[in-house]
């Protein structure tokens, strides 16, 4: 019972723990949140002090957030000219920058908070320079680290805070070992024993002692460094605490062998020990040559002298024979210490052994029942959980059935839809046929972004004259066609049976009338027009008639290039202020035999493609059509249409694409 006792109370003690770091994980997060919500509504130093509490809750956790929360406020400091903002926003900079080990920017940072804790916070002053310290000590300049940190034990000590008086010694002595001054260190590590044992804190008193066996070692003196050691091995033992008690075996061992290792070599210890001895008879020899020189006059005073002398040396002798004897009796002793922990690790071994088969069966019974509690109360958890899941999973592929079934539905429906559409705009707008065949050589380049396109041409042919229109309603795909058929009928409606032919007073008029169909049928809320361009080609006169509606024309002749701009304006049905903007105003055009004309919407020049997936822009199409002028037109499309495939390769069509080209 007593193992089983045991096992629970450790279990509830583990989920006790994590309840309560999840509570408190929980709990500064939100206390961050909160904080960072409320920083939108503050200003000037509140919104800086905000910020600094920001970077204080970020400094562990993400020091990149801390960096930019302690920028911010240090910006404002700058600004409004506040020292203190600005002082402690370089110490969490400071701060921040030595945990991501960025040493440089914090030393710089912490030197220029140091400054004005000086006057006027002593204890940040200190906490700035134990960092300026730790910063050192990595840097590997001990010396400054030291200088640093002596002032911050001072202050410390001076006050009886005795934790961190107790770390900061304990960092003097590292640095003091780094510089090989190892009297200074262990100094200096004794110190921030006692500061411990005043706070009470017994594990770092065991480190302490641990870090002093270490450093007693490295110098050689055994002796003091199993003292310190055995010291930590006691308090261990005393306080339970038993992750470090195969740490502290382990150094026991090294320290033993090294001291055996070392019988016949000289370790620092005793060579500053010799010195020391050797400073001593030199002292007595110096004093014995010139009590010499006056043993003639003073007879007596030679008696005290020589008597003084052999004192000296007597002490000496005495001291050498009493290190030998300690050097023998520290070795016979490691031995003796050797055997009868070896025998200790026996019995405590036997003994261990005899208590572990003893409670091993229990244990295995309890362990055996806990587990097999436990599988099957998971196993019931399971079953209850995938029985819920199912069926949820269930009713959900129910319903995304049923979506499926619909969407499907209203998309097969979309589908005839459009492809109804298409055989719609089909049958109204003019065939391409009827295009070609009125020229020549003529070529119609059309890629519609969807099925049905908003692109179109319109042509028509009266007597001798010639009338062709290319547009680009707004928008493409179903509404795009809509306002195409509507212009196609208002075209057929102007030209046919009103029979204008100038192609300014054609645009001006569809304008109108355009206007006037969408008011009919209460569809005043659509706000699509249309961009085209216009011609009235007159074969008897030898001239072209042209207007554009933002649209431009591109004539070639004898390989030289010419555009004519149209007007910068749509035909715009959301108001019918906007047909008033400027007129639409027709322009004459001398042709000659061979001239070749091009229509085309913005659709290829817009498209985005090529490496730096920009647009294809004018220059380069105009560049395009020269090139290929003096090609067939049936060549030039392939052309027009593998240029702009490999230009926008698998990049998605922005807009329906038309470009006419036709010869005179």
């Amino acid at each position: 019972m007593k193992y089983l006792f045991c096992f629970c109370k450790s279990l509830i003690n583990c989920l006790l723990l994590f309840f309560i770091i999840v509570n408190s994980l929980s709990l500064f997060a939100q206390d961050i949140n909160k904080l960072e919500s409320q920083l939108e509504n503050l200003e000037g130093v509140n919104k800086a002090k905000a910020q600094l509490e920001l970077s204080q809750a970020y400094l562990q956790s993400n020091q990149s957030k801390s960096i930019i929360y302690a920028s911010d406020a240090l910006r404002f400091g700058k600004e409004s000219n506040t020292t203190s903002i600005q002082s402690y926003a370089f110490l969490l900079l400071g701060q921040a920058n030595f945990i991501k080990e960025d040493y440089s920017k914090a030393y710089s940072n912490a030197v220029k908070a140091v400054n004005y804790f000086e006057n006027n916070d002593l204890e940040s002053f200190y906490i700035t320079k134990e960092l300026l310290g730790d910063i050192s000590f990595e840097q590997k300049d001990f010396g400054q680290a030291v200088k640093h940190l002596k002032e911050t034990f001072d202050y410390y000590d001076k006050n009886s805070d005795h934790k961190n008086a107790g770390f900061v010694a304990s960092k003097m002595g590292s640095s003091y070992e780094r510089l090989n001054n190892y009297k200074q260190a262990t100094n200096w590590h004794k110190k921030a024993f006692e500061h411990f044992k005043q706070s009470k804190n017994i594990r770092e008193m065991i480190v302490t002692q641990s870090i002093l066996g270490g450093v007693y070692s490295n110098y050689g003196d055994y002796k003091s460094a199993k003292i310190a050691l055995n010291r930590a091995y006691d308090l261990v033992i005393k306080h339970g605490l038993i992750d470090e008690f195969e740490t502290l075996k382990e150094r026991l061992k090294i320290v033993t062998e090294n001291a055996e290792s070392d019988e016949s070599s000289t370790t620092d210890f005793e060579r500053e020990k010799i010195e020391n001895q050797k400073e001593m008879l030199s002292e007595a020899v110096n004093q014995r040559s010139k009590t010499l020189e006056e043993i003639e006059k003073l007879s007596k005073e030679k008696q005290l002298v020589e008597l003084k002398i052999r004192v000296q040396q007597d002490e000496y002798e005495k001291n050498i024979l009493a290190e030998r004897l300690e050097k023998f009796e520290i070795q016979e002793a490691l031995k003796q210490e050797k055997l009868e922990k070896e025998n200790l690790k026996l019995a405590l071994d036997n003994e261990k052994l005899l208590s572990e088969k003893k409670s091993i069966e229990n244990q295995r019974l309890f362990i055996s029942l806990g587990a097999l509690l436990l599988t099957i109360i998971l196993i019931l958890l399971a079953l209850m959980i995938k029985s819920r899941s199912n069926r949820k999973l269930a009713q959900k592929n129910r319903e995304i059935e049923r979506q499926k079934a619909e969407i499907e539905k209203k998309q097969d429906n979309i589908n005839q839809s459009i492809i109804y559409a298409t055989h719609i705009q089909e049958a109204i707008l003019p065939s391409s046929k009827k295009m070609l065949n009125n020229f020549s050589d003529a070529f119609i380049y059309l890629n519609p972004k969807d099925q049905v396109s908003g692109d179109f041409v319109w042509t028509h042919k009266m007597d001798s004259k010639l009338f062709v229109c290319v547009a680009d309603c707004t928008g493409h795909g179903v509404p795009g066609a809509f306002m195409s058929i509507i212009f196609n009928n208002i075209l057929d409606e102007i030209i046919k049976k009103e029979k204008v032919e100038d192609p300014g007073k054609i645009l001006e008029l569809a304008s109108s009338m355009l206007y006037e169909k969408v008011k009919e049928q209460d569809l005043t809320s659509f706000k699509d027009g249309m961009d085209a361009i216009f011609m009235t080609i007159d074969t008897n006169e030898k001239n072209v008639l042209y207007c554009g509606a933002k649209n431009n024309l591109i004539m070639i002749r004898e390989n030289r290039l010419e555009e004519f701009k149209g007007i910068r304006r749509s035909i715009d049905i959301s108001s019918k202020e906007n047909l008033n903007i400027e007129p639409f105003v027709s322009k004459k055009i001398e042709i000659q035999s061979n001239d070749i004309f091009y229509l085309f919407t913005d659709g290829f020049v817009d498209q985005k493609g090529g490496v730096k997936n920009k647009k294809f822009y004018p220059k380069p199409f105009r560049n395009l059509l020269l090139d290929i002028s003096s090609r067939s037109m049936e060549d030039q499309r392939k052309i027009i249409h593998n240029t702009f495939v490999d230009w926008s390769t698998d990049r998605e069509q922005i807009d329906d694409v038309l470009v006419v080209g036709f010869k005179i």
